[in-house]
C-alpha cells in the first residue's frame, strides 16, 4: 500500500528539519542518511503554554526534539527554602524557534531536565524517544554515532549559554 499524500508530507518536512538543523561544515551526512533516521521520529503539536517538560518529569520520558514550527521558552528551575516554605523560581535563559535542537544533552546523559520548557505558540515539534533511538541504533549503530556526534556539534547549549551570559552581564552593567 502507497503512503498517503501526508505521511509524505511528514516524511518531507521531517528530512528539511534534519537537514537545516543539522547543516553544518565539519561533518558530511548523505540525505540516504538523514532519510533513515527520519523514519524514527514522530511529530506532536502543543498549544500555547503547554509545558513541554519540566524538572519533576522522570529521565525516562526524555525525547530529543526538532522544533518544526511555533515558540518556545526555556527557564532555569531554582528553589530556596524558607522557615515556612520552599520558594520556586523561574528564569528566562533562552527562546526555542524554528529548526532548534532541544533536549539532546539530558537525552543522551539519560538525566532529569533541570529546566522547564514551556510554549510560547502553537507549536509542531518531532521527536525521537528512547525506544525508537534504541532501534535505531542497533539497527545502524555506525549512523547512530555519527549523528550524534553532529547533534552535540550543533547543540542549542551554546546559544542557550550565550543568551544566559548576555542576560547575566546585561542585568549587573
Amino acid at each position: 500500500m502507497e503512503p498517503d499524500i501526508s505521511e509524505k508530507d511528514d516524511k518531507r518536512t521531517i528530512m528539511n528539519l534534519l537537514t537545516r538543523a543539522l547543516s553544518n561544515e565539519n561533518y558530511f551526512i548523505e540525505r540516504n542518511e538523514f532519510k533513515i533516521f527520519a523514519d524514527y521520529f514522530d511529530k506532536i503539536e502543543f498549544a500555547t503554554n503547554n509545558i513541554i517538560w519540566q524538572p519533576e518529569m522522570p529521565s525516562k520520558d526524555n525525547k530529543l526534539y526538532i522544533m518544526e514550527s511555533g515558540k518556545a521558552v526555556l527557564y532555569s528551575i531554582t528553589e530556596s527554602q524558607n522557615a515556612d516554605s520552599i520558594e520556586r523560581n523561574e528564569l528566562e535563559i533562552g527562546k526555542i524557534i524554528q529548526f532548534s535542537i532541544i533536549g539532546e544533552n539530558d537525552f543522551f546523559l539519560h538525566i532529569k531536565h533541570t529546566t522547564k520548557l514551556v510554549t510560547q505558540e502553537r507549536s509542531v515539534l518531532w521527536y525521537i524517544d528512547y525506544e525508537k533511538y534504541d532501534q535505531f541504533t542497533n539497527e545502524y549503530p555506525q549512523l547512530a554515532l555519527k549523528l550524534i556526534q553532529l547533534i552535540l556539534a550543533s547543540s542549542t547549549s551554546t546559544t542557550i549559554e550565550k543568551t544566559f551570559r548576555k542576560s547575566f552581564i546585561s542585568n549587573f552593567y
